[in-house]
């Protein structure tokens, strides 16, 4: 009876064996990874980054002249072709295979604009925004180029939060204004997503001392086609000086994610926030926590793979630090629905990973084995007690 039945529990424990390790494979959690650090930090302005050909264009703050590419292949830092630029506030964007620089000095009050062309290694000034401001980002739909809000800071340290809302067009290398955002918000992330931009949190009050500065989570959505505002599900928590980009659905699922910056509930120190938004929920959820706690962060996707680049951490150090986030069911694009949850207690915390998938296909195996050799004793045992047959 029990070499009969070894067989049978054979098959059945071998199948729970590949049951479990399909589970795991599905369950395929999101992870971050350290790369190797920048040449040059990025300093106090985020939005410094760009992507182009799968190279990553940044415009550092501690050496503003050097352009620094990234071949996250490779993962290698290398320089390029300095721009005639002096030091300030600039956002970085590519577009109709240049890429773009835009901003100025932090006081001055002067905007430009340069492009540079990789196929001829040269930088070209182009139309200058018409109002100048810091704490803003660059977003590109349909070939255009969307500067929207910031501030604007004076020679006595007075800095009022804008509603600008500037369109560049590379074409005839003009600039026009657009319908200006519901809610002035400076140093706020956003990205684009299904051809709208999110303008996500940020700055909504500036207080020079006392009372300090105020942090909201309203999200605004731009859509260039109909050119008209409207108001997306809020973030978690009141947060600034963070960073966003977005997965595409070929290699990830279609997410935007929200990472780094200032939380005003903790005191306005630097997170380690991983934030998700899932469009066809229409919830936020907290995924797994980047290393590094910081803000002012450059954050661009290749691949549908996150690079988190530079910023500042609490201590007000400048960071070279690149850390790499692939998402959950990375290569697998069927969405499955995110669950809402709360971020732990400390900013820096990390996730805990389930441990269930792994330790029940180790068992199944280990079981496997053992019914395996038991059932061949078995049988060559019962061979030896049966009389042959003449």
């Amino acid at each position: 009876m029990v070499t009969k039945l070894a067989p049978l529990v054979f098959m059945v424990i071998l199948g729970a064996s590949f049951l479990g390790v399909s589970f795991a494979f599905a369950f395929n959690e999101d992870f971050w990874t350290t790369n190797a650090p920048m040449l040059y930090p990025i300093g106090t302005n985020a939005g410094r980054a760009a992507v182009l050909n799968r190279t990553v264009y940044v415009i550092g703050e501690a050496s503003p002249t050097a352009i620094e590419l990234y071949d996250p292949i490779a993962d290698r830092w290398s320089e390029s072709t300095p721009l005639s630029m002096s030091e300030g506030s600039y956002v970085v964007a590519a577009c109709q295979n240049k890429i773009y620089v835009i901003g100025g000095p932090t006081v001055s009050g002067l905007s430009t604009n340069q492009a540079y062309d990789p196929t001829t290694d040269t930088w070209g000034n182009k139309a200058a925004m018409p109002t100048w401001a810091i704490g803003m980002q660059a977003n590109v739909v349909d070939g255009k180029i969307y500067v929207i809000a910031g501030g604007q800071q004076d020679g006595y340290g007075v800095f009022k939060i804008i509603k600008s809302n500037w369109v560049y067009d590379p074409g005839d290398d003009s600039w026009s204004q657009m319908a200006d955002i519901p809610t002035p918000v400076a140093f706020y992330a956003s990205a684009v997503l299904d051809g709208k931009i999110y303008i996500i949190g940020g700055m909504d009050h500036y207080y020079y001392q006392y009372p300090p500065s105020t942090y909201t989570n309203i999200v605004q959505i731009f859509d260039p086609e109909t050119k008209q505002w409207s108001q997306g599900t809020p973030l978690p928590r009141n947060m600034s000086e963070m960073a966003a980009a977005v997965t595409t659905g070929l290699q990830a699922p279609k997410r935007l994610y929200v990472v780094g910056g200032r939380a005003a509930d903790y005191g306005y120190a630097a997170v380690n926030w991983t934030l998700m938004y899932d469009p066809e929920t229409d919830n936020w959820s907290f995924a797994a926590s980047m290393p590094t706690a910081r803000r002012d962060i450059s954050l661009v996707t290749v691949d549908d793979k996150l690079y988190a680049l530079g910023g500042v951490d609490s201590s007000q150090h400048w960071l070279v630090t690149t850390e790499a986030y692939t998402p959950a069911e990375y290569e697998m694009v069927t969405p499955t629905p995110s669950t809402a949850i709360s971020p732990s207690t400390s900013p820096t915390a990390m996730p805990s990973i389930p441990e269930f998938p792994i330790w029940m296909t180790t068992l199944s195996l280990i079981v496997s084995m053992i019914v395996a050799v038991y059932a061949a004793v078995a049988k060559k045992k019962t061979k030896s007690i049966t009389p042959e047959t003449v």
